[in-house]
């Protein structure tokens, strides 16, 4: 079947009328960023093109909540950008709620409101986004633009435990939750500019931290 056929069928089996599915399915798939490949057979696609017609057909009959397991699995930077961006307006522009099973923390924490982590059949966190990221430590990651070393010597003049880290970036345990500090400390010493990222990855570690957790907890 092509794209549109596919996507207009599914709307059928929801109760559609064959006109109504196939408006719809056409305007679900320009939502979705597929242009003349919806005239394409499926079996043709690109896995990041079949992502796409995947989702058309999770909401060309307008559901009310829609789950997806890996949606932005094989699309390439530009196409999961778009997705990510589709995905993260469902809920306010159109009041679909979403539920994504993903690997991808980034992505999770870049588009979702609230964490569920599962493992072994059991409940291991549920909470917002927000709440979580405020119970893990306070973690600061700099990338100077240049005079990294002397960045390096003022933060641990300062007594700031810090650490280099492969990508040349400062990893600083910090007492605050705000990043003004950092931005005193360079205006007062005139370091470089600097990328200023707090609490990166405080999703992933606190997956990890549960994980552990559970697996102690066992007998």
């Amino acid at each position: 079947m092509a794209g549109c056929e596919y996507v207009a069928y599914c709307g059928q089996l929801s109760g559609m009328s064959f006109r109504q599915a196939r408006q719809r399915a056409h305007e679900i798939l320009d939502l979705v960023g597929m242009g003349q490949e919806r005239y394409r057979s499926v079996d043709t696609y690109s896995t990041g093109m079949r992502q796409r017609v995947k989702l058309a057909q999770a909401l060309v009959h307008d559901p009310e909540v829609i789950f997806l397991d890996e949606p932005t699995n094989g699309l390439d930077p530009s196409g999961r950008e778009h997705i990510l961006r589709l995905i993260g307006s469902l809920w306010h522009d159109l009041g679909i709620s979403v539920v994504i099973s993903s690997h991808l923390l980034q992505d999770i924490e870049r588009i979702c409101d609230r964490v569920i982590i599962i493992a072994h059949g059991r409940l291991l966190e549920h909470d917002s986004i927000e709440a979580l990221k405020n119970r893990h430590r306070r973690i600061v990651e700099l990338a100077p633009a240049a005079e990294t070393e002397r960045f390096q010597a003022v933060l641990v003049e300062a007594g700031l435990k810090v650490e280099r880290r492969s990508n040349g970036r400062l990893r600083v345990e910090s007492a605050s939750d705000s990043i003004e500090w950092v931005l005193e400390l360079m205006r007062t010493h005139q370091l470089p500019p600097a990328e200023v990222v707090s609490n990166p990855n405080a999703l992933h570690e606190l997956f990890v931290q549960a994980l552990a957790t559970d697996h102690g907890s066992k007998p």
